[in-house]
């Protein structure tokens, strides 16, 4: 087991009713629904609700090919012989999907629900499907199903935020040291040119490449000027397939992404994270530098900040915030792991 694993697995298997689960990325949060749900096989049911398509795909793929039974939801297939059922929040609330859902309860053979990637609900609007999925999966685990919250990215600053939204109560929190040691963080104080792109590019030794952009528009520009492929969430379905399992495989070594390929996604030949301005927050930042050195290699994230324009009335924020991290002289890393952790 890595750190934390076991712990997590041995609560889990003890039934305690809900459980938040804060372990780094790359720790191996998967585990922790798909080992038990494997020693139970078909006879039992665990669902698990993840905000984003591609990662589903990439699990189902991959745990299956292990010999779990899982499928990805979809109202026309059939799953009685699936011990891992995976859904997006979208899917999850969806009338098809509770008419499965309460069918698999009332026979008892649903045994637990976890929701990865929980952290979702601290940053987005109200009315969002990831906000709705959260507190349905509340009301199920008041109806007695077992409940697990999952994520990488869950600061202690965050947690009363997170249990409101969420409209959890008595929920035990269990937290790991999220620190990657196998990460170099770099921070630049000035504007990315091709140039230094290009020799960025030339450190990562022949592994992957992700730069990480704001926007789509930036996406494909900076994807063109680079003459590489780029990745968000407006693309079709097939593209995006397609472009992940490239990058996967390693037969794709820069892309230009969005955050769209920023949570759960694990590619383990990533060398290098490159992102080009200041990120929106450090929770995101977290988790787009956490695709770098997923098989435990070390790996290298790069952050381009220029400063502002007008340097005088800059205002020294606290380490949350990403223009206050960006003006550290201390360990980033450790300033990172601070805040996130707690300590």
């Amino acid at each position: 087991f890595k750190p934390g694993q076991k712990e997590a697995i041995d609560r889990i298997n003890r039934r305690e009713h809900e459980l938040v689960i804060v372990m780094g990325t790359g720790a191996g949060k998967s585990l922790l629904f798909m080992l038990p749900a494997f020693a139970m096989g078909p006879t039992g049911l665990t669902i698990v609700v993840s905000p984003l398509r591609a990662l589903i795909e990439d699990m189902t793929a991959k745990y299956s090919a292990m010999g779990v039974q899982c499928g990805t939801w979809d109202k026309r297939g059939n799953f009685e012989d699936c011990s891992v059922v995976l859904v997006t929040p979208e899917r999850f609330i969806s009338d098809e999907f509770a008419v499965f859902f309460n069918k698999n309860r009332q026979s008892g053979r649903l045994h637990n629900l976890f929701y990865d990637e929980a952290h979702s609900i601290t940053s987005v609007d109200g009315d969002a499907p990831w906000r709705d999925a959260l507190q349905q999966c509340n009301n199920l685990s008041r109806l007695g199903t077992q409940t697990i919250y999952l994520t990488a990215t869950l600061p202690p600053s965050k947690e009363e935020v997170f249990f409101g939204r969420s409209n959890l109560r008595s929920a035990s929190v269990i937290r790991h040291p999220t620190s990657r040691p196998e990460l170099r963080y770099e921070c630049v104080r000035d504007m990315h040119s091709v140039a230094s792109i290009r020799q960025d590019i030339s450190r990562a030794g022949g592994r992957v490449v992700l730069i990480f952009v704001h926007t789509r528009n930036q996406a494909e520009n900076e994807a063109k000027i680079l003459g590489c492929g780029y990745y968000h969430a407006q693309l079709d379905n097939a593209t995006k397939k397609k472009v992940f399992e490239e990058v996967r495989d390693g037969t794709r070594k820069l892309l230009v992404t969005t955050s769209a390929l920023s949570c759960g996604i694990d590619v383990p030949g990533v060398g290098m994270v490159i992102h080009l301005e200041t990120p929106r927050c450090l929770v995101s930042y977290a988790q787009e530098t956490g695709r770098a050195g997923r098989g435990g290699e070390s790996a290298i994230c790069k952050l381009y900040a220029p400063p502002p324009e007008d340097e005088d009335t800059l205002e020294r924020y606290n380490v949350g915030d990403p223009r206050g991290y960006v003006e550290m002289t201390e360990c980033l890393r450790g300033k990172l792991s601070e805040y996130l952790d707690g300590k």
